[in-house]
């Protein structure tokens, strides 16, 4: 049971499938059988009317019949009962005759649940009988509730549709998109969401009802198998709004939580349609975008300001003036953080993914979050978030990073041709916190860095729809959208990573990366894609970066052009092992395991030489067709090893991955050292690729003498394999000859190279 069919229990639990119409009710031995009819037209679908009105599929005659077959039910069940003493109906007589009537056990129990309902409720004033004040106050508030759906009608699609603006990016250029929704369009719908929750919340109060855990769980247990989850979920939320942690909602407590369950539901959908189901490049979203963040910054900043004061008029009206002070004062610094997670882990047993969330993330990630963003506005005042709140000075913060983002988006906009339109009217925007500055963003000077990006090597590069980086010559390259676009969201991660971990010379080197990596270390594995025992990546990202990168210097740190150029590649990275894998899981899967996935090795190479034109179609032609074309087998194996596979029977899917990555940094070792572009490294070009490698050769091949292992670094490029005296005893001569000789000549291949990385991973391993 989600959200929206939580939110609207009340409805759900009277909602009847009326397709057929209704006999009128009168007063002859016909109720009986009118009441039987009701049952098998209305309660048979009980299920399948929910989830009529919520998907697109009920038509507003439709709804109209549900509520006169609502009407029609109670005047029946009303006008078949017969009071006992001056217009009273007691709970046992309601029981017998549903029971005795209704063939269907389970339809009975439903619809004597309403009645519980409303009884636990406090809506019926006596425990033990309904009297007719009572059911007049029930048709008031039916009533009310035909309202809004009726009123929520034309806005379903907006706030309840599971694939509104999913298909968004698919119709970016069409003149209509059935699947779109405007900002307009999400203001109006949460206007009527918050007005329909309203009239709820006159419905309780009205009825000053009060209701306990044990009741909500007999309720939701006729509804739903995890009925005890949801409850949890339903106080937990209770506890973050309210700051009350007993598992009862008190008379009083109906204003403060209603209310905001519509604006905590109107954000969350709102996040569906501008962020996870809209990804279409254009100004129109991006300004959807912008204008949500502010409806989400108003609304939190109200929620722990205006609903305070709207508090404090009720403490004196409690009994316990310090603990409605206490809780007063906590509301005011935020929400409690401890509150979140457990809302978090109580919905995630509703509805689990998966990804299953831990306690243990949770207090990571929020570590990591809160440091983010104190670093983020709050360094120079050296003023640390309290971590027990998510405060307004979070939200504050989390909009700079929001703001230079959005700026970014619309940047990409403009230099791709796709809109000239700008959100912002001034060069400089200021954050503010109670009339006091504590962030700006300088918006020329944001735009100066995106344009020298555009310029680099990595930045004119091409991406495939598959989001695989194209080597192609350079001279050829035109400016792509979506592989900027990508870089400058990338761009903002590195700063981000930077501004926590940077030295003074904004520079990472091992041991900084390594306390970043630790760090965020609960993420990787959180997201599946680290396995916990992993302790070598912050090691790969320090030499990788610092070897394959097009900006890559031997000088023992990783800049910030580094990092980006190497999460660049990450990405593409993994694009071609999703692209690799499509086949590859169809056909090759043997079993998996919490981190990875499993193949034949034998299925894995067929697929490859099956499929191999589309596979290595992000390389360049000409090795392509030096390298794979005629080579297919020997060379993948090559290259396969040289990733880290281990010859055998399995083949798993991380060395897809690595296999990918390989193949893009040797190709970038080519574009920066192969002067001549004949796709051969010279001995002399490989020298200019020597200071790279000197530092990782040494771990492999410990020789202090630069001169001799730039000699055995040479002759491992000519011969592909270092001397081996053990199975070769004339090795060590050769190596003695080529180090004094003074005409040193070789042309490496790319499988040469492939050769020499298989090479130095048999040393490693």
């Amino acid at each position: 049971m989600n959200f929206k069919k939580l939110v609207f229990i009340f409805i759900i639990s009277t909602s009847l499938s009326c397709s057929k119409k209704l006999s009128p009710v009168d007063n002859s031995i016909k109720k009986i059988n009118n009441l039987v009819s009701v049952q098998n037209i209305c309660w048979a679908n009980f299920s399948k009317t929910i989830n009529k009105y919520f998907n697109k599929k009920m038509s507003l005659k439709e709804v109209n019949k549900f509520w006169i077959c609502i009407d029609n039910s109670i005047n029946l069940v009303t006008s078949v009962l017969k009071p006992k003493e001056k217009n009273k109906y007691l709970y046992l007589d309601i029981k017998s005759i549903l029971y005795k009537v209704l063939k269907n056990e389970n339809s009975a129990s439903k619809i004597f649940s309403i009645f519980s309902l409303l009884k636990d409720l406090s809506f019926f004033k006596n425990k033990n009988f309904v009297s007719k004040q009572d059911i007049n106050f029930f048709k008031s508030s039916i009533q009310k509730l035909k309202t809004i759906s009726l009123d929520l009608y034309p806005h379903r699609k907006t706030l309840f549709f599971a694939n509104a603006n999913a298909n968004a990016n698919a119709n970016a250029n069409s003149n209509f998109n059935d699947n779109s929704v405007s900002y307009l369009e999400y203001e109006k719908a949460t206007k009527v969401l918050q007005k329909s929750f309203k009239s709820i919340e006159k419905i309780f109060i009205t009825s000053k009802s009060s209701y306990d855990y044990a009741s909500l769980n007999k309720f939701l247990k006729l509804f739903s198998k995890k009925h005890k989850q949801i409850a949890e979920f339903v106080f937990s939320a209770k506890s973050l709004v309210t700051k009350n942690k007993t598992k009862k909602i008190t008379k009083n407590e109906w204003t403060s939580l209603i209310s905001p369950l519509a604006s905590f539901y109107s954000a969350y959908r709102g996040f569906q349609l501008f962020y996870l189901n809209n990804k279409s490049p254009n100004f129109d979203n991006l300004n959807a975008q912008f204008k949500y963040f502010k409806f989400v910054e108003q609304l939190f900043l109200k929620s722990v300001t205006k609903q305070t004061a709207k508090q404090a008029n009720l403490k004196t009206q409690q009994a316990n003036l310090k603990t409605q002070q206490a809780n007063l004062k906590t509301k005011s610094k935020g929400y409690l953080v401890k509150d979140i997670k457990a809302l978090i882990l109580n919905y995630q047993k509703i509805k689990p993914s998966k990804f299953v969330i831990t306690l243990k993330f949770l207090d990571s990630a929020w570590l990591s979050v809160n440091k983010l963003l104190s670093n983020n506005m709050y360094k120079k005042d050296n003023l640390k978030l309290d971590l027990k709140f998510f405060s307004r000075q979070h939200i504050l913060s989390l909009k700079v990073l929001f703001l230079k983002w959005i700026y970014i988006q619309n940047l990409n906009l403009q230099f791709a041709g796709l809109s000239n339109k700008s959100l912002f009217s001034t060069d400089v925007l200021f954050v503010k916190d109670k009339n006091k500055i504590i962030g700006e963003l300088n918006l020329p000077l944001i735009k100066r860095s995106f344009t020298k990006l555009s310029n680099t090597k990595i930045g004119k590069q091409k991406i495939d729809n598959q989001g695989r980086l194209l080597f192609v010559d350079l001279r050829n390259q035109v400016f792509l959208f979506n592989n900027l676009a990508r870089l400058n969201i990338e761009s903002l991660l590195v700063d981000i990573m930077f501004s926590l971990y940077a030295d003074k010379k904004n520079n990472m080197n091992l041991k900084k990366i390594t306390l970043a990596f630790n760090e965020f270390k609960s993420v990787f594995i959180f997201a599946k894609i680290l396995d916990p025992k992993s302790d070598t990546v912050p090691k790969t990202i320090y030499r990788e970066s610092n070897l394959f990168m097009p900006s890559s210097k031997p000088d023992l740190v990783t800049d910030r052009q580094e990092a980006l150029e190497y999460l660049h590649y990450i990405f593409s990275g993994l694009n071609i092992k999703n692209k690799w894998s499509i086949l590859v899981d169809k056909h090759c899967k043997i079993y998996k395991n919490d981190f990875d996935i499993f193949y034949k090795t034998s299925c894995v190479y067929d697929q490859f030489l099956k499929n191999q034109k589309s596979y290595f179609k992000f390389l360049p032609k000409q090795i392509y067709k030096l390298t794979f074309l005629n080579k297919a087998k020997s060379s993948l194996d090559i290259t396969a090893i040289a990733a880290g596979h281990i010859s055998g029977e399995y083949f798993n899917k991380k060395n897809l991955f690595k296999t990918g990555m390989l193949l893009q940094y040797i190709v970038t070792i080519f574009n920066k050292f192969d002067l001549n572009k004949d796709w051969h490294l010279s001995y002399f070009e490989s020298l200019y690729f020597f200071p790279l490698v000197q530092k990782p050769l040494q771990e492999v091949f410990p020789v202090d003498d630069t001169l001799e292992l730039k000699n055995l670094y040479t002759y491992l490029l000519k011969n592909g394999q270092f001397p081996n005296p053990e199975s070769d005893i004339l090795s060590q001569l050769r190596l003695l000859n080529w180090s004094l000789n003074p005409d040193k000549t070789y042309n490496a291949s790319f499988l040469q190279i492939l050769k020499v990385f298989k090479t130095l991973r048999s040393f490693s391993l």
